[in-house]
């Protein structure tokens, strides 16, 4: 008999763990119904567990992620086929009705750490890691960047095709994103590669950096001997700052220094059940223990962005929530693409997901529970502690630099169909979200919370077991992605996506 999880007392679906061929009965845990398989059903898919009228709302999470455009029969297959999502395309825009949440009660953190090893700043952060940052300020720098750095432990760089030809407005953009991750918590000191003829400003950007008061150099391919001579002068550059570093010695830090950003990319229907929830545990003890978490990606917070206002801590916050996701659903509706008001991917449809709105539902729970104290625009630095949402696209390298300009140490991310990717300054923590995932890309994934669908740990067990691993991290312990080299850079200023 197949297994399938029925969410929330409300919902009229369920959400198979494991695959229904035709004709099979479909134990429903969360619930005393049962139905039988309409039909060969993946695991992860949608099977109606009640009847469900042609335009009447299809419910996952206790909240409607879309209509029926058919009459669903309980036990059938619920998907692209026979449910529309309502919400990021012409004609959508609604009020939003906003209930204020219950007081929130914080986790206990009896028996886990709160302290890590931490670089104290002379600017009064802490950084985690202590990188010698390459910085290429145009597309024309990246090669040279990337020989100076290679093969240096210690000094990281990151390809990008911005800096010049832009207008003058996306190149203060991009000044103000380098100056962020050149003065990162996370980095020692900086080498400032330029060409010498982009229309972003190098030597603001060098200027920028310097006020944190690291060491910065300026290496200018046009001046300092083309590429050859200048990857050679920002290797030597890099090299005495990294002799500098290493005598550094980390401390002990309480956790309330810390900043955490949470990412989903490549999800499936599992995301939402077993990866998204534990790391939204984890969330929930670093705030308890004085910690900030940075949740991103506004289009992924359409269809649930009432759930998250009614944590805010005040009207204020609500509003400015509000605003940032209309301002973005207004957006998506003026594409001129069929799918651009679904924001799914192909990933996504063949893990499970329908619609922009259950998508969306998942993706918040990677958040946790605890009150939103602040909303903060593309790779701004938050001035509250607690949980942070920045504005940023629905993109996950995009999202991650964002949020990693805005002084994320590290980022918590989860995955259903298995993705690489990292941060040139901010270790990524890869949760899967299924067994099956994990095993296919053991090598990029550090935690497999596919062990919750399993029936093998809860979602409590496995937050508590991320929070080791963030403060683990954070104390030095390499991730996946970090070891791999990844350090993947992307700005919303190409496509305006």
């Amino acid at each position: 008999m197949a297994r399938a999880l029925v969410l929330h007392p409300k919902d009229n679906v369920a959400t198979l763990l494991s695959t229904a061929s035709r004709g099979e009965g479909v134990e429903l845990l969360g619930s005393a119904w049962k139905v039988r398989a309409a039909s060969d059903i993946p695991a992860g898919h949608k099977v109606a567990i009640r009847p469900i009228p042609e335009g009447e709302a299809v419910v996952k999470y206790g909240e409607p992620i879309g209509a029926a455009t058919s009459d669903i029969k309980p036990g059938e297959h619920v998907h692209l086929h026979n449910l529309e999502g309502l919400r990021g395309k012409e004609g959508a825009l609604k009020e939003v009705e906003v209930k204020k949440q219950a007081r929130w009660e914080p986790p206990s953190l009896d028996g886990l750490p709160v302290h890590f090893l931490g670089f104290p700043r002379a600017d009064g952060g802490v950084g985690i890691r202590n990188y010698v940052l390459i910085v290429p300020t145009v597309v024309c720098s990246c090669r040279a960047a990337e020989l100076a750095s290679s093969n240096l432990p210690g000094a990281v760089t990151f390809w990008h095709p911005y800096g010049c030809t832009f207008s003058e407005s996306e190149n203060r953009f991009l000044e103000r994103i380098l100056i962020s991750l050149g003065s990162h918590p996370n980095v020692f000191g900086a080498v400032v590669a330029a060409l010498g003829c982009e229309t972003v400003n190098f030597e603001r950007v060098a200027e920028g950096i310097g006020r944190s008061g690291r060491p910065v150099e300026l290496v200018v391919i046009q001046r300092h001997g083309g590429v050859e001579g200048a990857a050679e002068r920002m290797r030597r550059a890099a090299m005495w700052m990294l002799k500098r570093a290493a005598k550094a010695k980390r401390e002990r830090v309480p956790v309330g220094e810390l900043v955490v950003g949470v990412e989903c990319g490549a999800s499936d229907a599992f995301s939402g059940l077993t990866a998204n929830p534990a790391v939204g545990e984890a969330c929930d003890l670093l705030v308890a223990a004085g910690g900030t978490v940075i949740l991103s990606e506004t289009p992924e917070v359409i269809g649930a962005e009432h759930l998250l206002a009614a944590r805010a801590v005040d009207t204020e916050v609500a509003e400015t929530l509000l605003k940032v996701v209309q301002r973005t659903e207004e957006a998506l509706c003026r594409v001129d693409t069929p799918q651009a008001g679904a924001f799914i991917t192909p990933g996504n449809i063949e893990g499970g997901l329908t619609t922009l709105e259950e998508k969306s539902l998942g993706c918040i729970r990677k958040a946790g529970t605890s009150p939103l104290v602040e909303v903060v625009g593309y790779g701004e630095r938050p001035k509250r502690k607690g949980l942070i949402f920045m504005d940023t696209p629905g993109h996950d390298i995009k999202s991650v630099t964002g949020m990693a300009a805005g002084g994320a140490h590290l980022i918590a991310f989860t995955t259903g169909r298995g993705t690489p990717t990292g941060c040139p300054v901010a270790p990524v923590l890869k949760v899967a979200s299924n067994t099956t995932c994990f095993e296919r890309m053991r090598g990029d994934i550090d935690v497999d919370a596919g062990s919750i669908a399993r029936g093998l740990e809860t979602i409590e067990g496995m937050g508590r077991e991320i929070y080791r691993l963030l403060i683990e991290t954070a104390s030095g312990r390499p991730t996946k992605s970090e070891l791999k080299g990844h350090a993947e850079f992307a700005l919303p200023m190409d496509d305006g996506n």
